[in-house]
């Protein structure tokens, strides 16, 4: 055979034979697309699918920094493993047109042995470094397939002269996977954009201080002036939101007790003790409810020989916690001691040493303690001894001083030493003192002085 006709031979190949081979280099294009993009849309969905758990998980139980920094190391660690044994394996597949001719002779047995024959010997016919030995019988094999193959190609219609061997199932799979993610991820960042940025924002950086929005805030109206020791202390706050109104959060309030020094915590009687805060059913439906818990600081301090006492608390929430509260405690001031001094008036001096009447210093140490008789006329000192300084009126006389005035002259009426009081007076008539004393913080004496 001449070369003249070895490249008549050549140029012999049939049109069906070059459509096959396109046909075959479209296949392989459509089949790595497809395994990238389905590896692609795998990985999203995956990543996706992490995410919007995170998320949620992160709204329900307010996961602090440390834990959402794990998780987006974990998350990292996940799309690291998604490049590793999902993307990059797509990424390095091979497919030949032989591994295509090869498949769709699997798929149609009539065809077995003439496609891929038919693919190899046209690369080879074509190859420039193909000897021309090999070239010549190459085109000769390649025309003995083509005339097996004649009858059932169609030069217009090859490419559907061949079973498919693409399958979408997985792909459309994957694909409306992300559709359903990207939908349901749409409608969330319709219904609340802000709840959505500061989800995100909070599992893909953690370190941020982004907070999200609080179901169960806590306002403390906690009164926080000194108190007496002797009556529990309500700790009342509301708990809640204007859009979430929950009877029943849970709220504790921690607590312990300082012995005072100046006003300010110095030894600590006891550890943190946590209890619950307790709805309370009665309040305005305009605002939050309000919780409350007594808080029986008497009972720690009852052993302690001090006058004042710090009461150290905080609220607590599943998504709030208040700022640490003080609260000063006294103890309320007891009356030790009355001091009584009478003194006669001259026309009576001779009768004084009878016990006719009172006369003379004498001390009481009884809250309500009758004396009698003592003459009209007698000038009348009392003092009152307390166990801790008492404070007095500015520029005000006490109103149980005036009561005294309508029956009897007071002469004077001052505070010798911050823990004693003292009233000097005339007698004229029967009369009863009950003096009302607070001390330094406004706590009053807890038994009635008469």
């Amino acid at each position: 055979m001449n070369d003249q006709s070895l490249k008549l031979n050549t140029q012999q190949r049939c049109e069906d034979v070059a459509s096959l081979v396109a046909h075959l280099r479209v296949v392989r294009s459509r089949v790595r697309l497809i395994l990238v993009l389905r590896s692609v849309l795998a990985s999203f969905s995956i990543l996706s699918l992490v995410l919007i758990g995170l998320i949620f998980i992160d709204y329900f139980l307010r996961l602090p920094m440390g834990v959402r920094l794990i998780t987006l190391g974990a998350m990292v660690y996940i799309a690291g493993w998604c490049w590793v044994r999902i993307i990059k394996p797509a990424l390095s597949v091979v497919v030949t047109e032989t591994d295509v001719a090869l498949k769709i002779e699997h798929q149609d047995p009539s065809l077995r042995g003439l496609v891929a024959s038919a693919a190899d010997l046209d690369r080879q016919v074509n190859d420039q470094n193909t000897d021309p030995i090999t070239t010549e019988l190459a085109t000769a094999a390649l025309n003995a397939v083509r005339s097996r193959l004649s009858d059932r190609l169609d030069v217009a219609n090859a490419p559907r002269a061949y079973p498919s061997i693409i399958n979408l199932r997985d792909i459309t799979h994957a694909a409306l996977l992300c559709g359903l993610i990207i939908l349901g991820g749409g409608a969330m960042r319709f219904q609340s954009p802000e709840l959505v940025s500061i989800g995100a924002t909070r599992a893909l950086a953690p370190w941020s201080d982004t907070r999200w929005p609080m179901r169960f805030a806590i306002v403390d109206v906690t009164e926080t002036t000194t108190r007496p020791i002797d009556i529990a202390v309500p700790i009342r706050s509301h708990i809640g939101t204007t859009q979430h109104k929950e009877s029943n959060a849970r709220a504790t309030v921690s607590w312990r007790l300082f012995v005072s020094e100046n006003g300010r915590p110095g030894r600590a009687i006891n550890d943190w003790t946590q209890t619950l805060l307790i709805a309370q059913h009665a309040h305005d439906e305009s605002e939050p409810p309000i919780y409350e818990q007594l808080i029986d600081a008497q009972s720690v301090a009852s052993t302690i020989d001090s006058d004042s006492f710090v009461l150290e608390y905080k609220i607590e929430t599943r998504d709030d916690e208040s700022s640490t509260q003080q609260i000063l405690l006294v103890r309320p001031p007891k009356l030790l001691e009355t001091t009584l001094e009478v003194s006669v008036p001259s026309y009576a001096q001779q009768i004084i040493a009878s016990d006719l009447v009172q006369a003379g210093l004498s001390t009481i140490s009884a809250y309500d303690a009758v004396v009698s008789p003592i003459l009209a006329e007698s000038r009348v000192e009392i003092i009152w001894h307390f166990s801790k300084p008492i404070k007095l009126p500015e520029h005000t006389t006490p109103d149980w001083i005036s009561s005294l005035t309508s029956t009897n002259t007071i002469v004077s009426f001052d505070q010798p030493t911050p823990n004693t009081i003292r009233l000097e007076l005339i007698a004229h008539d029967s009369v009863r003192i009950e003096p009302g004393v607070v001390d330094t913080s406004g706590i009053p004496v807890r038994k009635p002085i008469a």
